[in-house]
Parts: structure tokens; sequence; C-alpha cells
């Protein structure tokens, strides 16, 4: 599969360059979105933004299933993703069977099924597909590693951001915009950074990931939060690549 690749116009993109971008833009696609509206609202298209950026975020998933069929057999991978979305699909399907009135929850635009499941840019199965398809472990932490400082970068906008406000923009449940003194999806996204960022810096060494727990608790963020950074500690102790 690595030696797969698409040609345009001289310009080659194989597998691993595919699924770089990738991963790079489903963990960014926060910032890719950012800076497409800013660039956009320059030219007065910023009506546009969204096709603009949907656009640069889908094709890398494109050239990625493009590449994984485009052999005589099937990627093993690509069965496994479509076996887990076929599989969460009959799933869903039969908890509104038998509970009706949890569509409201499923089908609501915010924090919904298709947001935190489905949504090729945010979905938990293609997630899944993320790490399916990185075959190589080393290859894995190092896409990581790129999309985490993408991550990074839009996390501090989001944080001087929200110390210029004087306050934190989420929605809540409902999809409503409303003000907070804290942001438990900040704070995830943080750890998910530091623990890449740690975790390869410690990586064979083996040593107590405790300064990012530390970091944490000072930055005031949730008791959840400082017990997932404990996990991320433990993982990255006991992981040997």
């Amino acid at each position: 599969m690595d030696k797969l690749k698409i040609r345009f116009n001289f310009v080659h993109i194989d597998f691993d360059k595919a699924i770089t971008w990738f991963i790079c833009l489903y963990f960014s696609n926060g910032l890719v979105r950012l800076a497409a509206r800013r660039v956009l609202s320059v030219a007065r298209l910023q009506s546009s933004y969204i096709l603009f950026a949907n656009l640069i975020i889908y094709m890398p998933l494109i050239l990625v299933l493009v590449l994984m069929i485009s052999k005589r057999k099937i990627d093993k991978s690509l069965w496994s993703f479509l076996l887990v979305l076929c599989a969460t699909v009959f799933f869903f399907a039969l908890t509104l069977f038998f509970h009706p009135d949890y569509d409201r929850f499923f089908f609501r635009e915010t924090y919904g099924a298709w947001e935190d499941v489905f949504r090729p840019d945010s979905g938990a199965v293609f997630g899944f597909l993320v790490v399916t398809a990185s075959r190589n472990s080393r290859r894995l932490i190092e896409n990581l590693k790129y999309a985490s400082m993408l991550l990074l970068l839009y996390s501090i906008y989001q944080f001087l951001k929200a110390v210029s406000d004087g306050y934190w923009t989420v929605l809540n449940a409902a999809g409503e915009s409303i003000e907070q003194s804290y942001n438990l999806g900040f704070g995830y996204t943080v750890i998910f950074c530091a623990t890449v960022f740690f975790g390869t810096f410690y990586q064979g060494k083996k040593k107590n990931l405790s300064a990012v727990r530390l970091h944490i608790h000072c930055a005031g963020f949730s008791r959840g939060i400082q017990r997932l950074c404990s996990l991320s500690s433990h993982f990255w102790n006991t992981l040997s690549f």
C-alpha cells in the first residue's frame, strides 16, 4: 500500500502523504475553518468559507479512500472501517427502534450523532479510520505530532481570545452560545497535545510525566482532565515502540 500513488501533473501523492494530510486536518479542522474565514473575509467572500474549508479538509479523505481501493484487493483497514461504520449505524437504528424518544439527542445540531460520530472531519468512526489506516505506529506518532502542532496553534488563539474577552464562548446542549469562565473542550485539546509532545519527548526513557499533571492542575482545568493526564502518563511509561 505504501507504493500506491496518484499522479497529478508531475505531483506524486502516495498513501503516506495522503494519510498525513488527512490526520493533520482531521484534528485541526477548527484552525482550517478559522483561516479560511479570515482569508476569504479579506476578499469579501466570507459566505463561501464553509465550502472552501470543507474542500480542503475532505480532499485528503477522498485521496486516502481512493488509494485504499485502487488495488485489486481492498485494503483490510478499509474493511474494518466499513464494518465499524455499519455496526454503528445498526446500533443507532436499533436504539431508536426501542427508544424513539432518543431522536432529539441523536439528531440535534450540537453534540448530535452526526457531529460526534459520523462527520468525516470530527466523527469517531473516521478517527478509527485514522488509526487503522496508519499501519506503521512510528509514522502514526509522527503524524500526530504534526497534527498537535496545528492544534496547539488553534488552542493558543482560543486562549488569547478568551483572555481578551474575559470569558469563553461555548455551545450548550441546546446549541446556544453561552459565556463561561472555563472551557472543557479546550482543556481536553491541550491535554491531547501535551500527551503527544511529552510522550514523544520521553519515548524510550520511560520517565514520569507528573509535570503535565501539575501544569494542567495549575491551569485550573477539570478533575476529569487531571485523571486523563494520569492515565496518559501511565500509558507513555508502559508503551514500547
